[in-house]
């Protein structure tokens, strides 16, 4: 792929013409001072429109200041004319012409023996040459020129000289041999002394550019960040880097991060007054709009690009915009206009980049049925994906795939869609080593893995596509959690740049997973003694499977949309209503809800078990009470299965004990060692009473419930055994030095769900005098305890909740796993106060008696139930004492996530 560099140097050419002199170098010494008067009105003209980017017109005032000084036989002049001129040809599409030109110029230049000038000459010539894909040219250029500043003296041209030809041949290299080049290039730069830093911030800038072709994406964030605060005092250079670092927030999935890049490389941009840079920069704030699913301003920042390339005059910006424009169109539906713009521009397209121009055609052709076409020119982009464009490469085989699929050839498909996954896993082993960057990988290549999970299910391999939908699902945490025993430093974050969206620090994940084959699914089901309940969820249907303990698979498929899906969902999401009437749902606390909102549709419940287990029922254990692994996907990670209820009105949680996971592999970290937790000691914190205070918002309320609850907990163990930490002793420091001696941690207070920053979501604890306790102890925090916990209870607020990505766990759950610990009971949503305080209690108290957890979980539920059913439950309210219905959002919200036992 082509770099920003040679065509900023080539705009800086039009800095060195605009000025007379040069950015580090003058044109050559004037042989006729007397005459200048008489060329110097021409020139100003010539060189004030090249400067306004009105090529046209600088490419006439050139035009005739070279007739004049050939009428002069002034060579002076004529030298000067012609590298103008050339330029502007450049500029104007017209690339032979321009290289016949400059090579005029070059002659007399060489005539005039200014080495320097000669230089500045070879220089332009080699940025025509990348521009036009002749790379050798354009390194022979890079070399000659090096050869003439070094002849004129000049160290600091000749660097960049040196440092162009690097660029050009760079991809041939190591990435070994890449830094060592490199380092040498920014010691030379350093070398040069005060004013030299922009320059050094140049290098790092193409080194952590090289570095991300080559996917060495730590390293390349790590040169990137270096580059910015060395290039402040140019915003040309400055801006472009923010435009790479939101490159490395696209290609791991994180859209957001991205886009704050983009805009904020934008920002600097536009006061540089270069063309280029501000069009590239416009065109990628569209993109990243476009990720982010805002079509509006993606639109918006679209025609603004377009607009300032057509105002450029420069054939090169209007084709690469009347392309990008195009592609816009075809995905917004406009399929033939945009196809149209993006047919124009295959014949002035430079080499590197047609393979996404024939991929962009592709998919408008085949959107308008084409497909006979759509197939040839995907193969077209396959067979002109340049080296290192793995991305690109990516998306050329599926659209290739798409287009198989569309012609009836799913033989074709499958095998196309399977070398797209291949280049994907490739791309996943190197992933930058931050746990935030590779959650956003996993989120952006699910649609790939869908269409290869339903090509394989057409072609009856059920055991390919059931591993393919394990390939796709919580890669990032088994990353991380292979990684937490690996001892190693964490890299400084990419946040420190300040980019809002990013977390406030990393967490290190640098180690590459195995996701879970049918075998190991096998093996793991067996050892529960459970069958294994999977789901993968793409944007129309639903996928699942049914793996028993003797390895026998069945499979069903049922066709819904995403949005009716999670639809579905939120109708049975406790206090949902209250929330959309009015509170933040990621500051919602224990203890606030109103009995009276949270009753839901049972419809809903039927609707989700019609959907969800009926088809594959027939397949599901007979006998009551055994074990059920659920493995959900996507929004499916926020339904509490226990809930569902079928045609009789039974509760799913009345056939089966539940837990679940978030990928078959998560139980190869999770297992634990103790050989009877149920004899270890427990921690129990409850009701802080300083809990910390979230500005803008009323103070976090007392939990005399969550007293009751750790009290009645504790009175079923002996007093050695249970650590209580309520009220005034439940402070952050007291609870995190207990913590590490514990089997079992039980936190019965207001947890604060952060979606927009998932690192900062905290569960409440108490302050004290000191300033700097704040009582919230973070997910970040969490990440940094070491546990040895068989069992973590979270009895809070939405303790399980979160955004869904493709982890399919929400921050503090996850940060816990981390942490040390087996096994999580979690809340998927908001919860009152009481009777949560009967609930758990009955939990530990048939788990203390030797059920295992998921069963203990199902007994304190059905307990709760039939008391519910009963009307044996009141609560005292502001309006008197009220029998609680039978509602699921009193019993179900609770999940046991992890090891069952």
């Amino acid at each position: 792929m082509a770099r920003l560099g040679p065509l900023r140097a080539v705009l800086a050419a039009c800095i060195i013409i605009a000025a007379g002199g040069g950015v580090r170098a003058t044109a050559g010494a004037r042989q006729d001072p007397a005459t200048d008067a008489k060329y110097e009105p021409a020139f100003a003209a010539a060189q004030k429109a090249y400067g306004e980017h009105r090529y046209a017109d600088a490419l006439a005032g050139f035009q005739a200041l070279l007739t004049l000084a050939r009428d002069d036989h002034s060579t002076f002049w004529e030298g000067r004319a012609l590298f103008g001129l050339g330029l502007a040809q450049r500029w104007l599409g017209r690339p032979a012409e321009a290289r016949a030109t400059l090579l005029q110029a070059l002659a007399i230049q060489e005539d005039l023996k200014n080495s320097n000038s000669v230089g500045l000459v070879h220089m332009q010539l080699a940025f025509l040459a990348e521009s036009t894909g002749a790379r050798e040219e354009a390194v022979s250029n890079f070399k000659a020129a090096s050869t003439a500043f070094d002849t004129a003296g000049n160290r600091e041209n000749q660097l960049d000289a040196d440092y162009d030809e690097l660029r050009d041949r760079d991809s041939a290299m190591t990435e070994e041999q890449a830094n060592a080049t490199y380092q040498t290039l920014r010691d030379r730069a350093h070398a040069l002394g005060q004013g030299s830093e922009a320059f050094e911030g140049r290098i790092l800038h193409s080194w952590g550019d090289l570095l991300f072709n080559m996917g060495d994406y730590d390293a390349a964030i790590a040169k990137l960040t270096e580059a910015v605060p060395l290039t402040k005092s140019d915003p040309s250079e400055s801006g472009t880097i923010y435009n790479s670092l939101g490159r490395v927030f696209r290609v791991h999935g994180q859209y957001a991060a991205a886009l704050q890049c983009q805009l904020q490389a934008l920002a600097i941009l536009e006061q540089s007054n270069n063309a280029h840079d501000v069009i590239q920069s416009l065109n990628a704030v569209a993109v990243a709009y476009q990720f982010v699913g805002n079509d509006a301003q993606a639109r918006t920042y679209y025609e603004r690009a377009l607009a300032a390339a057509e105002k450029s005059g420069s054939q090169s910006f209007i084709t690469f915009m009347r392309a990008n424009y195009g592609s816009y169109l075809v995905d917004s539906g406009a399929v033939a206009r945009g196809r149209e713009l993006i047919a124009q521009t295959i014949s002035d397209t430079p080499p590197y980049q047609l393979s996404r121009r024939y991929l962009q055609l592709a998919d408008a052709d085949r959107h308008l049925g084409r497909n006979a076409d759509a197939l040839r020119e995907a193969d077209e982009s396959i067979t002109t994906c340049p080296d290192g464009e793995r991305t690109q490469c990516i998306f050329a085989r599926i659209e290739r795939a798409n287009t198989e699929l569309a012609l009836g050839d799913d033989h074709a498909a499958l095998v196309d869609q399977q070398a797209a996954l291949q280049l994907i896993e490739e791309s996943q082993a190197k992933l930058a080593s931050q746990d935030f960057l590779k959650q956003g990988f996993d989120r952006s290549w699910q649609p790939s893995y869908t269409l290869a999970v339903e090509l394989e299910l057409r072609a009856g391999k059920i055991k390919d596509a059931l591993e393919t939908a394990e390939r796709g699902r919580s890669r990032a945490l088994l990353d991380l959690l292979a990684s937490r025993d690996l001892g190693q430093a964490a890299p400084a974050p990419v946040s420190t740049l300040t980019l809002r969206g990013t977390p406030t620090s990393a967490v290190r994940s640098n180690a590459v997973a195995q996701s879970a084959t049918f075998d190991g699914l096998s093996s793991m089901a067996a050892r529960l003694h459970s069958t294994l309940l999977l789901y993968w969820v793409g944007e129309d249907k639903i996928y699942e499977w049914v793996l028993t303990p003797d390895g026998k698979l069945t499979n069903a498929s049922v066709k819904i949309s995403l949005d009716k899906l999670s639809s579905l969902i939120h109708a049975t999401t406790a206090f949902a209503d209250e929330t959309a009437a009015g509170g933040s749902p990621t500051t919602r606390t224990r203890g606030q809800q109103s009995i009276s909102l949270v009753m839901k549709p049972q419809a809903a419940w039927r609707e989700l078990y019609d959907l969800l287990i009926q088809p594959v029922a027939a397949s599901l254990p007979s006998t009551a009470g055994a074990r059920l692994t659920i493995v959900p996907h996507g929004p499916l990670i926020n339904v509490p299965f226990a809930a569902l209820k079928d045609a009789q009105g039974r509760y799913l949680i009345e056939r089966y004990a539940l837990h679940s996971l978030t990928a078959g592999a998560m139980l190869d970290y999770t297992q634990h060692t103790a050989s009877n937790p149920r004899a270890g000691s427990m921690l129990l914190v409850a009701d802080p009473a300083e809990p910390p205070k979230i500005p803008g918002e009323p103070p976090l309320p007392r939990l005399p419930g969550a007293e009751a609850e750790v009290r009645a907990i504790a009175s079923l163990l002996p007093a050695a055994r249970a650590t209580v930490l309520d009220a005034a002793d439940a402070t952050e420091p007291r609870v995190v030095k207990a913590a590490a001696q514990q089997t079992v941690l039980h936190f019965a207070t207001h947890a604060i769900v952060r979606d927009g920053d998932p690192l900062s979501s905290f569960l409440a604890l108490g302050r004290t005098a000191d300033t700097s306790v704040t009582g919230r102890l973070t997910a970040e925090k969490i990440y940094h305890l070491k546990l040895d916990a068989n069992l973590v209870v979270l009895s809070a607020c939405r303790s399980g909740e979160g955004v869904p990505n493709g982890d399919g766990i929400a921050a503090l759950a996850r940060a816990f796993f981390y942490a040390g610990t087996s096994s999580l009971i979690v809340s998927l949503w908001d919860i009152a106060d009481e009777p949560t305080n009967r609930l758990l209690p009955a939990f530990y108290k048939e788990w203390l008696k030797g059920a295992d957890k998921a069963r203990a979980l199902r007994a304190a539920q059905l307990q709760l139930l039939g008391d519910l059913r009963a009307g044996r439950v009141k609560v005292s309210t502001a309006i008197g004492e009220i029998t609680v219905p039978e509602d699921p959002a009193f019993w179900a919200g609770f999940v046991l996530l992890g090891e069952p036992e």
